[in-house]
């Protein structure tokens, strides 16, 4: 039986039992926005906790925000929280990226959004995490205009990750367009080669996940 520690949600008191977490690092086989491969992937319910008792969804449940407690009362987060269009770990994912852009967590609620688009792909569902993609993307895209990134968790390009959410939720001109972009202002061959790969995808309109490795053992 798995390691197990005792936690608290900072919102409503509840004692909550957590299995232990653990590390992540890098991963030659990542898809190009970023998941682990399943030979090494962290388990994405490591990554939000969800308290049963008040919903109150976050990475660390022992801290909370003032605005983070009127959030959860919302309508919007309460439908939200038990949207059965979607899956229940997305689910925790889109209500903690309320908390986190109520928080000013800009970074935190991009990955929220992509975590969820992943529990979308894990449950089949693919229009679910076609939206989630397209407002990872927005968000994204948002902190890279401000000159801020998220990519140093998992040592992956944050543009190149823009890309694939642009390809993966069916937005090929704006994929092409930062393709284009990027390609003419980098002098980087490996980021070159996953620029040329991802235009071959939205070329060939494919949206299905597509990995790190594979994109660079193409050719020049």
């Amino acid at each position: 039986m798995g390691r197990k520690i005792e936690s608290y949600c900072s919102i409503c008191g509840w004692t909550i039992i957590l299995p232990w977490r653990s590390g992540t690092c890098f991963d030659a086989l990542a898809a190009l926005d970023s998941r682990p491969s399943t030979e090494n992937r962290f388990t994405m319910h490591e990554s939000v906790i969800r308290c049963p008792n008040c919903g109150y969804c976050s990475g660390d449940i022992e801290e909370s925000h003032t605005e983070a407690k009127t959030v959860i009362q919302t309508t919007d987060y309460k439908e939200q929280l038990n949207n059965r269009d979607y899956p229940e770990l997305a689910n925790s994912f889109l209500c903690k990226a309320m908390t986190d852009n109520a928080t000013g967590d800009l970074v935190g609620r991009t990955w929220s959004f992509i975590h969820a688009a992943w529990a979308c792909d894990d449950d089949k569902k693919d229009d679910q995490a076609v939206l989630c993609r397209r407002r990872a993307a927005e968000s994204l895209e948002s902190l890279l205009g401000k000159g801020e990134t998220i990519a140093d968790e998992y040592e992956m390009n944050a543009t190149i990750i823009l890309i694939d959410l642009f390809r993966r939720s069916n937005q090929t001109a704006n994929a092409k367009k930062l393709i284009e972009s990027m390609r003419d202002n980098t002098t980087d061959n490996e980021i070159r080669l996953l620029l040329d790969y991802e235009l071959v995808l939205v070329q060939n309109k494919d949206v299905k996940r597509r990995t790190v490795e594979k994109a660079l053992k193409r050719k020049c």
